[in-house]
């Protein structure tokens, strides 16, 4: 080893001791100032601890709003679909505007008219549960 790398070596072990000194009395100087204020540093952790809580309360009360929202979403876009995609509801619609324009009676049987009235009928109690 030449002269260069020990004295590199000294100043790297001069400075570990010296970080080393320093971490261990500012521990010490912590210790301390942890024991005599430590009821502050308790009364300052609990309302930290209770602001933490409040605030994920209310993320939680978000996201369960907003799972809600999206689970009405997916009902009526369900609930659409079933009624758009259904050739009977179609037929029972296309009778009903025409009859209605051409003042003749509708060619329905009373279960067709059934049928598509409790369509509605649903879609109301559920509105109604919902409120």
């Amino acid at each position: 080893m030449g002269k260069i790398q020990k004295r590199e070596k000294i100043i790297w072990i001069t400075c570990l001791a010296i970080i080393s000194c320093i971490i261990v009395f500012e521990w010490g100087i912590h210790k301390k100032l942890v024991e005599k204020h430590s009821a502050f540093i308790e009364n300052t952790i609990g309302l930290m601890s209770l602001a933490i809580a409040g605030v994920s309360v209310y993320v939680i009360m978000l996201q369960l709003r907003q799972s809600r929202r999206i689970q009405e979403a997916e009902f009526i876009v369900h609930l659409n679909q079933a009624f758009v995609e259904n050739t009977d509801y179609a037929k029972v619609y296309v009778e009903l505007e025409n009859s209605r324009h051409g003042n003749k009676k509708p060619n329905l049987s009373k279960i067709e008219i059934s049928n598509y009235l409790t369509f509605f009928e649903t879609i109301y109690i559920v509105k109604s549960e919902s409120n």
